[in-house]
């Protein structure tokens, strides 16, 4: 995972809470340069001019939806709450509804006509979320696919948009710790970069 951190104000209109956002290829290459850079210093013309791309293309980065609608009914909350609780080994839809006294039919239109889409959409939506969620905070797409229930890697790389894959598959926006004041705007590394006096970090 490769985490780059800016000074707070860098980036006008930056979200206060953690975001995650698509990833283009030119953004993942800036980004993979100031990684390796490691910091970017503004007396070099080049480290700002890689500064001021990674800005904007942070600006025109569309968000990625980090939650999913709910249904209403108790009966297909009821379902719902049960493969949220345990999405590493989720039994089938049948099995869940007769948990709660539920005909898969009655779940199925319920959750076309509250949540607007069918179950099995809203599963997949569901598993993507928290894979993300679980991708920004490091784990490896192997521990994340499990983790959602998908057997296989590349059956959980198959949900995420294309254009969204980076080394973490979508890059996340979050505050970060304060660090030693030094002259560079941007830093970045692999693991972990010693963070920026009153930054913000991408990860």
């Amino acid at each position: 995972m490769r985490t780059l951190y800016l000074k707070r104000g860098l980036v006008p209109g930056a979200p206060e809470v953690c975001t995650v956002i698509h990833v283009s290829p030119l953004f993942r290459e800036l980004v993979v340069e100031a990684v390796r850079i490691g910091h970017l210093r503004m007396k070099n013309r080049l480290h700002c001019a890689l500064r001021d791309l990674i800005v904007s293309q942070l600006q025109n980065a569309s968000p990625v939806p980090m939650f999913v609608a709910l249904p209403q009914d108790s009966r297909a909350l009821g379902v719902a709450q049960a493969f949220i609780a345990n999405q590493a080994d989720t039994p089938s839809l049948d099995a869940m509804c007769r948990r709660v006294g539920v005909s898969v039919r009655t779940i199925q239109r319920t959750f076309r006509r509250e949540v607007g889409t069918t179950f099995e959409f809203w599963r997949r939506q569901m598993r993507l979320m928290k894979g993300i969620e679980l991708l920004v905070e490091g784990c490896s797409v192997k521990v994340v696919a499990a983790e959602v229930g998908y057997r296989q890697p590349s059956a959980f790389r198959g949900t995420v948009p294309a254009d969204s894959w980076n080394d973490t598959q979508s890059m996340g926006l979050c505050a970060a710790r304060q660090g030693e004041p030094n002259d560079a705007e941007v830093a970045g590394d692999v693991q972990r970069a010693a963070p920026l006096s009153n930054s913000r970090c991408l990860t």
